[in-house]
C-alpha cells in the first residue's frame, strides 16, 4: 500500500509541476473579446472585431520562427525530435496520424494588451466557413517581441478556450485523481491565473472513498482547499457546466502556411524551383550517380554562407541527433537575386549536409538539411552549438 501511495504522489507531483508553470495568481485579468490579427473572415457572432490601429510589429514575423518550427515538426512526422517546449500535444496528435491539415494556428489578442498571442491546436471541423478546433496544444505570448510559452495542453491535461481571455483545463492522474478549472490569461499574456480549481482526492488512507475539493490557487492539495459537501453527481455537473461554455477556435491549417518566410535561408529541389532565376552560383559537393541538386535562396541576403558536411556524433534516448561539421564551401554573400545550386547526395535517413550563415543583424544560424518523412520535401532544421559543432 505504501509503495502504491508513493507512486500516486509522484504522478501527482509531476502533474502539479506542469499545472503550476501556467501561473497561480488569484485575481483574473479583465480583457475584452480577442482581436484576430491573422485569420480568415469571421463566421459567427462570437468572433472578435479588428483592433484599432495597426500592431507595432507584424505578428507573423514575431511568431514566424515558432510557426516554422511547428511546420517542420509536422512535416517530419515527429521523427528524430525531442519533446520540445509546447510540443507534447502536437506530438501526440502526430503519433495518431495528424498531418498539416489536422493542426492549425491562430494569432489573436486574447489578453487585450494590443500584443497578439499565438494559439496552436487540433482541427476538428473543416468547411466553407473556416476551420475550427477546441483542443489547444500551446499558447504563446510575445510582450517583448520574443515568443514565450504561456501554457500547453495534451490528452491528460487538456486546454480549451472559454471565450474572451478565459480557458478551461481538465486533467487526470488516475481513477482517484481528476481536476478541472477555469483560468484567465494575465494582462501580458504570459501566464494563466486560476479563477476556480476543483479536484478529487482520496478521503482517507483506505483509498476506498473519493473526496471533492475546491480552491482558487490551482494547487492540487487538500490542505490548501475546502472539502465540498456534495455528491459525485453534483461535482461532475460543475465540470459539465464549464464544458458547455467551451468555444471552438478558428484556426488556419498548417497545410496553407508558407514555411521559412522568416528564416534567412531556404532549401528547395533545384529542378523544381530553378526556372524562375536567370543567374545563379553553383558548387558540386558530391557527383555520384545518386546525386541531386539543391537550390539555396536567401530572403533578404545573408553573409558568410557555408555548406557543411555532417558527421553523426551522438543520438539521445529520444532520437535527437548531434553532429560535428566541416566546411566544404563558402561564399561571402547569398542574395535573393542570385541563389546557389549545390549538387550533393543524400545517404539514407541520417542527414549528411548542413548550412551556416550570418543574417542582417549579425546573428549566426546553423541548419541541418533533412528530408521530410511526410512527402520527401527539403527541410532546414535550425540547430544550436551543441546539436551542430563546426570544426
Amino acid at each position: 500500500m505504501k509503495k502504491g501511495h508513493t507512486a500516486i504522489l509522484i504522478a501527482l507531483a509531476l502533474l502539479l509541476s506542469l499545472l503550476c508553470a501556467c501561473g497561480q495568481q488569484k485575481t483574473p485579468a479583465e480583457a475584452e473579446d480577442p482581436a484576430p490579427i491573422q485569420k480568415p473572415a469571421a463566421s459567427s457572432a462570437d468572433a472578435p472585431t479588428e483592433p484599432e490601429g495597426p500592431p507595432e510589429a507584424d505578428p507573423l514575423q514575431v511568431y514566424g520562427a515558432t510557426l516554422d518550427r511547428y511546420y517542420e515538426r509536422i512535416m517530419a512526422g515527429g521523427e528524430f525530435w525531442d519533446d520540445g517546449e509546447g510540443e507534447t500535444g502536437m506530438l501526440e496528435a502526430i503519433a495518431q496520424g495528424a498531418g498539416l491539415g489536422d493542426i492549425g494556428y491562430a494569432i489573436w489578442d486574447l489578453s487585450g494588451d494590443g500584443v497578439p498571442e499565438l494559439l496552436i491546436g487540433g482541427l476538428e471541423q473543416h468547411g466553407v466557413q473556416g476551420c475550427f478546433g477546441s483542443d489547444l496544444y500551446a499558447v504563446y505570448a510575445a510582450p517583448e517581441g520574443v515568443p514565450v510559452l504561456t501554457c500547453e495542453g495534451w490528452a491528460r491535461n487538456s486546454l480549451r478556450w472559454l471565450g474572451e481571455n478565459r480557458f478551461l483545463r481538465t486533467g487526470s492522474s488516475g481513477a482517484m485523481y481528476s481536476m478541472f478549472g477555469a483560468y484567465a490569461l494575465s494582462d501580458d499574456g504570459t501566464a494563466l491565473n486560476c479563477e476556480d480549481f476543483w479536484f478529487t482526492y482520496e478521503k482517507d488512507d483506505s483509498y476506498t472513498e473519493m473526496a471533492f475539493y475546491q480552491n482558487n490557487s490551482g494547487m492540487w492539495d487538500p490542505a490548501m482547499s475546502r472539502e465540498l459537501d456534495m455528491t459525485a453527481e453534483d461535482f461532475w455537473r460543475l465540470e459539465q457546466e464549464l464544458e458547455e461554455q467551451v468555444r471552438a477556435v478558428e484556426l488556419t491549417p498548417f497545410s496553407v502556411y508558407e514555411p521559412c518566410g522568416w528564416l534567412p535561408v531556404k532549401a528547395q529541389w533545384a529542378d523544381e524551383a530553378l526556372g524562375t532565376y536567370t543567374a545563379y552560383d553553383a558548387f558540386t559537393a558530391d557527383s555520384s550517380d545518386a546525386g541531386t541538386r539543391v537550390l539555396f535562396t536567401a530572403g533578404d541576403g545573408v553573409k558568410d554562407f557555408r555548406l557543411l558536411a555532417l558527421e553523426l556524433e551522438d543520438v539521445s534516448e529520444t532520437g535527437a541527433m548531434a553532429f560535428s561539421a566541416r566546411e566544404v564551401y563558402q561564399q561571402d554573400t547569398l542574395t535573393p537575386e542570385r541563389p546557389l545550386v549545390v549538387e550533393l547526395t543524400f545517404y539514407g535517413d541520417i542527414p549528411s549536409y548542413g548550412v551556416a550563415c550570418v543574417d542582417g543583424s549579425g546573428a549566426e544560424h546553423r541548419f541541418v538539411l533533412e528530408l521530410s518523412g511526410a512527402d520527401g520535401s527539403l527541410l532546414l532544421r535550425e540547430a544550436d552549438g551543441q546539436q551542430l559543432t563546426i570544426h
